[in-house]
């Protein structure tokens, strides 16, 4: 009985993580759904809410595998995507005269930002003690620190020649305050919304995970 338990709890975990897996690859391919276009040179991410999301569900392992994933489509998308902004070309691919760096940027961030959410998420119940705020908490932060990662791991690695091929023409002390800027307001914006979706969606597979436990 455990033996098939076990099995068929395996199997619910592959199911629901390449269901997430799906839904990431669909937003982020889905023209301007996927990446929100802001002021014509930046966007707000959306298609990273699943790794969030598979993270707090399914556990830290499984949010480090679909932030991987996070990191490859955002790689693919801004290669091939025509129209993806040309500040996310030269901040997530190195074949627009960007760093290698880049590389770092793109995946490393969503890897981070898919264990995050999944530790706070199972090992802070004993500092929040209310499921509902633990499982916002853990989406908010997890979104902050994707935006905190991609846009100081930027400016630190290569931020310099970054400033140089920006459209915007910063120097590499204004780039500091642009990229603070960014994090307050499209930052901000997408953890709300990130903690807004997150909230139901992970409440509906924790229903549906419980009752095929049984």
């Amino acid at each position: 009985m455990n033996r098939r338990k076990t099995r068929k709890e395996k199997i619910l975990f592959i199911t629901q993580l390449a269901v997430l897996l799906s839904i990431e690859i669909l937003l982020c391919f889905t023209p301007y759904l996927g990446f929100i276009p802001i002021g014509g040179t930046m966007e707000i991410v959306i298609f990273l809410i699943p790794v969030i999301i598979g993270s707090i569900v399914l556990g830290p392992t499984a949010g480090g595998i679909l932030g991987f994933f996070g990191g490859l489509t955002c790689f693919i998308f801004y290669t091939v995507a025509p129209y993806a902004s040309f500040s996310g070309r030269i901040m997530y691919t190195p074949f627009n005269g960007s760093s290698y760096w880049t590389i770092v940027v793109c995946f490393v961030p969503r890897i981070i930002m898919g264990i995050i959410p999944g530790i706070l998420y199972k090992y802070g119940n004993k500092a929040i003690k209310n499921d509902y705020v633990r499982t916002g908490l853990a989406c908010f932060l997890g979104a902050i620190t994707n935006t905190v990662l991609v846009l100081f791991g930027t400016y630190f690695l290569w931020g310099k020649d970054y400033a140089a091929l920006s459209p915007t023409n910063m120097s590499y002390g204004e780039l500091f305050f642009g990229f603070l800027f960014l994090t307050f307001t499209a930052g901000l914006l997408e953890a709300i919304v990130t903690t807004i979706v997150g909230i139901p969606i992970c409440k509906a597979l924790f229903t549906i995970i419980k009752k095929n436990s049984r």
